[in-house]
């Protein structure tokens, strides 16, 4: 069931992001039992879009609550999850967690894979809450029982999505160094607890060098503003946006002012995320365009259906992205199976061929519905360099302000 639904996520993930930007490969190793520390801001999509990069079996630390009745403990251990009973949740099953910690260990000692939130709980703020020290301690807790000969390795990842809970949006991993857990051997044998503790602290600040980390919660609106602005082309803000971190009350109010009105220019210029970049269409792409309208009249049914359903169904807006993904998946796959099952029975290779319309057509829209909105915002761009000059002028001067003030605050703290 593992390997199957792992091959249904890869699939779904590809679809629903337009761009997966993965950094730090290298630092995977290879041959060694690791431990997976990612930032948590979306999710169970979270630890489906890792277990697709890392291109390895994995388990997973979920919440114990969700294995209380038995055909859900039969169902998500299938799955490789493993339940962590919180105290505030499941106070009654919180002494289970050392057979879970047991579970860990021999997953390690296999050179597996394990994959734990330090934050315990998925969120919409771009910060790194508190952190607790579980994957410290699992790591930790395996070396000892192995004489500090297992070689585990700790490996922090952020994860950054540009905009999680849209369909065709883009998302970064960083995977950071990996941290060996023997390096605090010593430590461990003379103060357990204070080097639990430690490896927390550098597991967490590796995940924030990885990741979108804004301090203070009066600059998130900031921040928001900044990732819709286009005033860096790439999903991975954490570099460009850490000086967010460093700006002085002063700064902060000329950024939001600049901010305000480039945005305000933004819309009266009609410009769109693609506006940069030369769009033309090619005889290819024209004589495609029947093919993309059978895409629409194919998909449409199960695209509208998928979203209606989610925002029917979740109750916490970080789970949206996760949810429109899984159920976007498994509605569009009963929808092609049972339509194809229909028309197979009317003729034979009839439904097969529906099948594989639908799926063919449904990329060719995908592909030109980007190359259309791409399009249509560089000519809103080109026009607007016709018809509205002193707009247009004003717009790129605050945003070249912008760009200026935000990296010579960033070169002035590396300094």
């Amino acid at each position: 069931m593992y390997w199957f639904l792992s091959q249904c996520m890869r699939l779904a993930i590809k679809v629903y992001f337009k761009k997966i930007d993965i950094k730090g490969l290298e630092n995977l190793p290879k041959d060694k039992p690791i431990l997976l520390t990612p930032n948590h801001p979306s999710g169970f999509m979270d630890p489906i879009l890792i277990g697709v990069v890392i291109n390895r079996p994995v388990h997973f630390i979920s919440r114990g609550e969700s294995f209380i009745k038995p055909f859900q403990r039969w169902f998500f251990s299938k799955l490789h999850m493993l339940p962590v009973y919180r105290p505030d949740k499941t106070k009654h099953l919180v002494h289970k967690n050392k057979d879970v910690f047991k579970s860990c260990y021999k997953i390690l000692e296999k050179k597996g894979a394990i994959i734990i939130f330090p934050e315990g709980l998925s969120h919409m703020e771009p910060r790194l809450i508190k952190t607790k020290t579980g994957a410290a301690r699992i790591a930790l807790g395996a070396e000892k029982q192995n004489n500090f000969n297992l070689d585990v390795h700790i490996v922090p990842i952020g994860l950054n999505y540009s905009n999680a809970h849209k369909f065709r949006s883009s998302v970064c991993v960083n995977i950071g160094q990996s941290i060996p857990a023997k390096k605090y051997q010593n430590f461990y044998k003379q103060q357990a607890q204070e080097a639990a503790r430690a490896l927390t602290g550098e597991i967490r600040q590796s995940i924030i060098g990885n990741s979108v980390h804004i301090y203070d919660a009066q600059r998130f609106s900031t921040y928001q503003m900044l990732i819709t602005s286009n005033i860096y082309d790439t999903p991975d803000y954490t570099t460009h946006l850490s000086a967010i971190n460093h700006l002085d009350d002063i700064e902060l109010n000329v950024l939001n002012k600049a901010l305000y009105e480039l945005h305000y220019l933004k819309d009266q210029l009609k410009i769109q995320e693609d506006y940069q970049r030369t769009v033309r269409w090619s005889w290819q792409q024209i004589g495609q365009i029947p093919l993309a309208l059978l895409g629409v009249l194919f998909n449409c049914i199960p695209y509208k259906f998928t979203g209606i359903f989610t925002d029917t169904v979740i109750k916490r807006p970080d789970f949206r992205g996760s949810f429109l993904l899984v159920f976007g998946f498994f509605i569009f796959a009963a929808y092609y199976l049972i339509l194809g099952g229909l028309l197979e029975s009317i003729k034979p290779w009839f439904g097969f061929a529906f099948i594989v319309s639908c799926i063919l057509s449904g990329f060719v829209w995908l592909k030109l519905i980007h190359q259309y909105r791409a399009w249509k915002s560089y000519r809103s761009y080109q026009k607007s360099l016709v018809h509205q000059t002193d707009l247009h002028k004003r717009y790129c001067r605050i945003k070249v302000d912008i760009k200026k003030m935000l990296d010579q605050k960033r070169t002035r703290e590396a300094a």
